[in-house]
């Protein structure tokens, strides 16, 4: 039926202008607490309390039982029924009033004195209620018997006992839901929640974007500026229409908001700090960018990080900004430092690697939060394995479980069931799988929490979700292991993924070190490769094509670097040269790395590299990915996961999860959360942004499921000393193309839009030149960061109109992390090396002069003894740096009991930067001690 063939109602009065509020503050009183009511349905009568919910555009009715320490409840949607109320001795429903007093001399109850002045609601379902379940039922037969007997086609009478004062409010919560009930049917044939959404959008308004936020949110005149109502989320939805349009439409909301930001912030009028740092091939350069907004909150910052591939296009700004050509261009990359944006680009790296000012320009990648819209519209439409009618009760269903109603959780339920992996899912011979899993508990001892948290895991998955979680300290990051090696030692394919690199890293080389620790788990396991995004990827495999064959004793070194993907590719194609397109990309990478490839070659690269990817996709048993990277064709298209373990899972959005949740293999889902992590980061949390469901955003899925379902929290002891973990606990890893970890970069100085400015230098920087660069680098990163970012006693950057002389590449000052050693050629490093001896703290120190070492010979001792002192110092620095780690992962002072304050790790945070910067610079130093002993 056409819309314009309806006879729509007049949008009411209410509805038009600011409001400040989502329903009027009068309803407040009368809906804000429960009240008891009697309810008469099929000749029974039940005592229950009712609370009336007047969501704007989703009304519903609450009831629960009279204990209140029972969780469950009953709710009736304004969509799904027909409602007719009234009060008694209504001048304005005289047929209403007749009917009660009828009711009167037909029921005893209605006779008492409480009873004395009634209401009644009359509701006709036309859908089953909303019936949320809890791990305590209640044993109320009267319970029973409604929770059993409301369902599609009842219809029941519900009575309220009011006071005369109390007739005005129970009027005005009449009126109200009359008038909701009349907008359901508002630009829609059928009745249906959420119809302001469904209006006609404006003709201006592109498709895709969130269209008008409601106008009765904003708040009135007078009001303070920016005031805007956000809706409060609830742990669960009333339906997948609920669910979409929750989600969806304050995901528009959030995509609008990141456009507008980023396009705020990266634009030709903003400076922003920069540095060029060197890779392994040098036809490319890396730059490190510092952003000129530093002022947002950390979860904004956060929200409006750049995914990788964006493509950033920009300059250095030596002459001013007004006619600045913005010619070099960069592809976004995720390496570990701590500049806020890393970009990989193609050319010679500049001539200076000190710290610059650039601007830049990008074409917003709004594509991960266009992703999740994508996906949370396929949630209602997506059939996973366990919502097939033939699959049922045999894997996770994803509607019930983004619903979040529990009631699957009842063993009363028709779909209850509790599945175990070794019968159920495994292939694998009975025998053979009990061998299995008594070596995974014989050689990893599980407490009795996460000995739960396995069972519930692996061998009785209720309903095909488990859920636990635990902070730092807790085994947390074993149990997840034991419970990976489980379902792969049973022949089920496996996802690992996080909403972040960090948090997959850190799993997946634990993982790898128990592997490599185990070769008989390595040999029932199977392959694991660590999947990155296809631009990090491509990266790697062009800045690996000028490594040289040393560089392999760091990949043999690294125990991550051994499952990354492109590296396995790598070992794949030489080993298979006979496939045409192992031949291709190897004669490509060869090319690339005498001359940058051209589009066309790089294009026959990609895809070529994209084939052998294929191939070992559907070989693997394991692929860490993040939850963004399983958005890609090729990982959804070949490789098959039965299981799902998300880390972190009460840091990602449901957006996120959403796109990992839809793959339609999955039978199993498991969620691990630590307890100390942060909510979701959302860039529109603000009012300011007018989303008014920018709170169902930051609320994850875990956290809802919390709510109604049963998640094991393992004890928190200190578990450092415990032998597996210390062997799991994983360190920074070697990268093949490794970036410097930056230190916090000086405030750029902001130019007004539309000004035309020069930059001066900055400052000196005191007498750090007279200082190793190890020690220069521990001094900066100890030094008090000032509100500016910078450290106290660096001066501050001049102003924009400070002169100068405009030189093309011109530095705007050191890098404080820079070493000297790198700005010269190796034959000069080799000689600094050789006039250098060694101090009774391990660090290098010039000698005086050539005749000083001709008249003390012993004070220049042999290469080979500098290098055995040099690989004693990086021991001691490694050890260092590996109890700073040990101690913000367990959160515990080594050899206390004691907790680490949060002064205590911002402090320990910063040790522990210093210690890899001084690990990096020794193990560069020891490198160039190999070369001269060579060329001895």
């Amino acid at each position: 039926m056409d819309n314009q063939q309806i006879s729509q109602p007049q949008l009411h009065k209410w509805f038009k202008g600011p409001r400040g509020r989502d329903f009027p503050a009068s309803l407040l009183p009368a809906t804000r607490n429960l009240s008891t009511c009697h309810l008469a349905l099929n000749g029974s009568l039940v005592v229950a309390l009712v609370r009336f919910k007047p969501d704007s555009q989703q009304p519903v009715i609450m009831l629960r039982p009279v204990k209140r320490t029972d969780g469950s409840r009953l709710i009736f949607p304004l969509q799904d029924c027909i409602l007719t109320c009234g009060v008694e001795g209504d001048p304005r429903e005289p047929q209403l009033d007749e009917w009660i007093k009828k009711q009167r001399s037909k029921n005893s109850f209605l006779q008492t004195p409480e009873m004395k002045r009634v209401a009644v609601y009359i509701l006709k379902l036309e859908e089953d209620p909303v019936k949320l379940w809890s791990e305590t039922p209640s044993r109320d037969p009267g319970w029973q018997f409604l929770r059993r007997e409301m369902r599609s086609g009842a219809e029941f009478t519900m009575w309220k006992s009011y006071k005369d004062k109390w007739v005005s409010a129970e009027q005005e919560v009449m009126d109200w839901m009359r008038t909701l009930q009349t907008h359901l049917t508002y630009w829609s044939p059928k009745r249906k929640a959420f119809w302001w959404y469904r209006q006609p959008q404006p003709e201006t308004l592109k498709e895709g974007t969130a269209g008008p936020s409601p106008p009765w949110l904003y708040g009135q005149p007078g009001s303070e500026a920016g005031h805007f109502i956000q809706l409060t989320h609830r742990s669960y939805f009333i339906d997948l229409h609920d669910h979409r349009c929750r989600l969806v439409e304050a995901s528009r909301k959030e995509h609008d908001v990141i456009r507008r930001k980023v396009n705020s912030i990266y634009n030709t009028d903003q400076l922003h700090n920069a540095r060029f740092v060197k890779s392994q091939n040098c036809a490319f350069y890396y730059m490190e960018l510092k952003v000129y907004n530093m002022d947002l909150p950390e979860t904004e910052r956060r929200a409006l990080k750049l995914p990788p591939g964006t493509i950033v296009r920009f300059a250095v700004a030596e002459a001013g900004l007004r006619d600045i050509d913005l010619t070099s261009q960069g592809v976004v990359v995720e390496l570990e430092t701590e500049a806020d944006l890393v970009l990989f680009v193609q050319g010679p790296v500049p001539a200076t690697s000190d710290r610059v000012f650039v601007v830049t320009a990008i074409e917003t990648n709004i594509l991960p939060i266009d992703e999740q819209i994508d996906y949370l519209n396929k949630v209602s439409d997506v059939c996973v394995f366990g919502d097939s009618e033939e699959n049922a009760r045999r894997g996770f269903s994803l509607r019930r479980t983004v619903l979040a109603h529990g009631e699957e959780l009842s063993p009363e339920s028709p779909y209850y069931f509790l599945l175990d992996a070794t019968n159920g899912m495994s292939t694998v011979p009975q025998p053979v799988w009990e061998e299995r899993l008594e070596y995974l508990k014989t050689h990893f001892k599980l407490d009795s929490a996460q000995e739960v948290a396995f069972n519930a895991s692996v061998r009785a998955i209720k309903c095909g979700l488990s859920l636990f979680q635990g902070s730092d300290g807790s085994g947390r990051e074993l149990t997840s292991i034991v419970i990976i090696l489980a379902l792969a030692c049973l022949d089920i394919s496996i996802m690992i993924a996080a909403d972040s690199d960090k948090g997959i890293d850190d799993l997946t080389s634990g993982l790898a070190r128990v592997l490599r620790a185990h070769p008989k788990l390595q040999g029932w396991v199977g392959s694991l490769f660590r999947l990155r995004s296809r631009a990090r990827q491509m990266s790697q495999i062009r800045t690996q094509s000028a490594i040289s064959d040393s560089s392999s004793r760091e990949l043999e070194c690294d125990v991550l670097a051994r499952h990354e993907m492109h590296n396995c590719a790598m070992d794949y194609a030489k080993d298979n040269r006979e496939n045409g397109d192992c031949k291709t990309f190897l004669d490509l990478v060869e090319a690339d790395r005498r001359q940058p490839l051209h589009d066309a070659d790089y294009k026959k690269l990609e895809l070529s590299y994209q084939n052998i990817c294929a191939i070992l996709l559907r070989q693997a048993k394991i692929v860490s990915t993040t939850l963004g990277n399983a958005s890609s064709p090729l990982f959804r298209d070949e490789f098959k996961p039965g299981a799902l373990l998300c880390i972190d899972a009460n840091h990602c959005t449901e957006g996120q999860l959403s796109i990992a949740l839809t793959i339609q293999s999955l039978r199993v889902v498991i969620l691990v959360g630590d307890t100390k992590r942060p909510r979701p980061a959302v860039a529109s949390l603000s009012p300011q942004y007018e989303n008014e469901g920018a709170h169902y955003l930051g609320h994850p899925l875990l956290t809802r499921l919390q709510t109604r379902y049963p998640c094991m929290t393992l004890a928190l002891e200190k578990k450092r000393d415990h032998t597996d973990i210390a062997n799991l606990n994983p360190s920074k890893r070697l990268r093949a193309a490794p970036v410097r970890h930056a230190l916090p970069l000086r405030p750029p100085v902001p130019v007004a839009p539309g000004t035309k400015s020069t930059l001066a230098p900055l400052a000196g920087t005191g007498s750090a030149g007279e200082k190793t660069p190890v020690k220069q680098k521990q001094d900066v990163a100890n030094k008090p960061i000032t509100s500016q970012g910078m450290p106290e006693d660096q001066p501050l950057p001049p102003p924009p109109h400070a002169p100068v002389t405009p030189t093309t590449g011109a530095p705007l000052a050191p890098w404080p992390a820079t070493s000297s050693a790198e700005e010269k050629t190796p034959t000069e490093r080799k000689g600094d090396i050789t006039n250098k001896t060694v101090a009774s703290q391990g660090t290098l120190t010039e000698t005086s002069s050539t005749t000083e070492r001709a008249a003390n010979p012993g004070a220049l001792p042999d290469s080979a003894r500098l290098l055995r002192i040099k690989k004693a110092v990086l021991r001691f620095q490694k050890t260092r740096r590996r109890r700073v780690e040990d101690e913000l992962t367990t959160g515990f002072g080594c050899g206390t009991n004691e907790p680490l304050t949060q002064e205590d790790r911002v402090a320990k945070e910063r040790e522990y930067n210093s210690l890899k910067l001084a690990e990096d610079e020794t193990t560069a130093e020891i490198e160039l001690y190999e070369e001269l002993l060579k060329e001895d």
